[in-house]
């Protein structure tokens, strides 16, 4: 039998598998016929014992409910799973379209979970440390595959980019590049050596599994993501600068290796990596260096999806459908989306998904740049709960001031929480890795942690 703590603790347990889900793949479920995956089995676990939890009174509601940093997020979260709802009656794919919104509805379901079951630092950073660590599963069998970089086309296009268990790998690439800006978060939010040191180690894999998958959309989006976390957290500023300067130098030396050593240098693993990185990095913004690339007229055929239907769209996971199909400009060489969230969305879900989706994003970042500027007051020690609650009304009851000390941790979980969403939402402007449904739920996921980062810090008398 399992003890008092154990039960209380099941509802966490149940969602930080969640966090571990993406180490299973998007492996399909024995007798579903691929319809559902591994991931969907684990997240609607975690919905089931936190909803059987809230049933029996031991997780309040109210605490998710009434903050007003969650409300937008989950009202607009909401209708963008109402709107793929409305678009699946008329979607060309019916049944692809079920199990997309199915994905939706799982991950805003999950990121209350998130919200109910992350009451205080210490949960929030179990959850946050699961990812990077359980990364560790996902990121370390792949490196080993440098040597084997085959790159086309001056580095536009490399055969043999690392994917790991993921269908491909710009995929694997957002993936990393999540898991690295939550390690920073982590990192910034750890009170312990150990823990400081578990989320170096998984976010030094994740940086390496994100250089072997050389997704410029996943590295575009690491930097952006950093620069965030750097702009919110004073700490990270002279440290990603000393980063970038050492990153530069490396990789300056590398190219020059390559190009002056021995040939028995020139042909090792390290030296063929760093041209290929090289070449990447150099081809970033030329469309033309790859004579394959279809993302302009993908785009052209996301905007003429859109025009069928510009309501409700054609039902979520119809453009690859739609795509195949004359009068279709790629119907001969069709693209599973749009290589563009907003393009993808507005096809799918027309203007009321996509002013959903939008609304769900721009909550999520007003939701941090509000936690981000009270937890630095806070941590400066010129604001108290109190004062920053002082609008709510000449009745309310004051909560305690944040210490210092745990303001600065906190304000690390949100800085890392909104780096990686940043690094997603620059990665979705030139592709859409959330089409697999591992990611989509981790991305709700990180979302829920932010807004609990943003949340908890509020709460807790003495941090843990």
């Amino acid at each position: 039998m399992t003890g008092p703590p154990v039960r209380a603790a099941l509802p966490l347990i149940a969602v930080a598998l969640v966090f571990a889900g993406p180490a299973v793949g998007d492996r399909p479920l024995p007798g579903t016929g691929g319809t559902l995956e591994v991931i969907h089995l684990v997240c609607v676990s975690a919905i089931a014992v936190t909803a059987a939890w809230v049933l029996a009174g031991r997780l309040p509601v109210g605490a998710v409910l009434d903050r007003r940093t969650t409300v937008a997020p989950l009202w607009f979260g909401a209708g963008l799973v109402a709107a793929a709802a409305a678009s699946t009656l008329v979607a060309a794919n019916p049944l692809r379209g079920t199990k997309v919104t199915a994905t939706y509805a799982a991950g805003l379901l999950l990121l209350v979970a998130v919200l109910l079951v992350a009451t205080s630092p210490a949960r929030l950073r179990a959850l946050v440390g699961t990812a990077v660590v359980g990364s560790l599963t996902v990121t370390l069998p792949i490196l080993s595959q440098a040597e084997q970089l085959k790159p086309v086309y001056g580095g536009a296009v490399v055969r043999n980019r690392a994917q790991s268990i993921f269908a491909d790998p710009n995929q694997f690439g957002c993936y990393a590049a999540l898991i690295v800006l939550l390690a920073v978060g982590w990192f910034l939010a750890a009170p312990h050596r150990w823990e400081r040191v578990l989320a170096a180690g998984g976010g030094a894999g994740a940086a390496a599994a994100l250089v072997l998958s050389l997704s410029r959309g996943a590295w575009l989006g690491t930097a952006a993501g950093l620069i965030v976390v750097a702009l919110m957290h004073s700490a990270v500023r002279r440290t990603l600068l000393a980063g970038a300067a050492l990153g530069a130098t490396l990789v300056a030396a590398g190219v020059l290796v390559s190009l002056t050593a021995p040939t028995e240098v020139r042909g090792g693993p390290a030296a063929g990596l760093v041209e290929v990185v090289a070449d990447r990095i150099a081809v970033i913004d030329d469309r033309a260096a790859n004579p394959h690339d279809v993302r302009p007229i993908t785009w052209r055929e996301a905007v003429r999806q859109f025009r069928l239907h510009p309501v409700l769209g054609n039902g979520p996971g119809s453009f690859s459908t739609l795509a195949a199909e004359s009068p279709s400009v790629i119907q001969f060489a069709p693209r599973l989306h749009a290589h563009n969230a907003l393009l993808h969305i507005g096809a799918e879900t027309g203007v009321v998904g996509l002013f959903a989706g939008v609304g769900f994003a721009g909550s999520c970042g007003l939701s941090a740049l509000v936690s981000a500027r009270r937890l630095r007051r806070a941590a400066a020690g010129t604001e108290t709960e109190a004062g920053a609650g002082a609008g709510a009304g000449p009745h309310a009851e004051a909560e305690p001031a944040v210490g210092a000390g745990a303001a600065r941790r906190a304000l690390g979980l949100v800085a890392g929480s909104t780096g990686a969403l940043t690094a997603l939402s620059v990665h979705l402007m030139v592709d859409y890795p959330i089409r697999n449904p591992v990611l989509m739920i981790t991305a709700w996921s990180v979302a829920g942690l932010l807004l609990a980062a943003g949340r908890t810090a509020s709460r807790d008398r003495v941090p843990v």
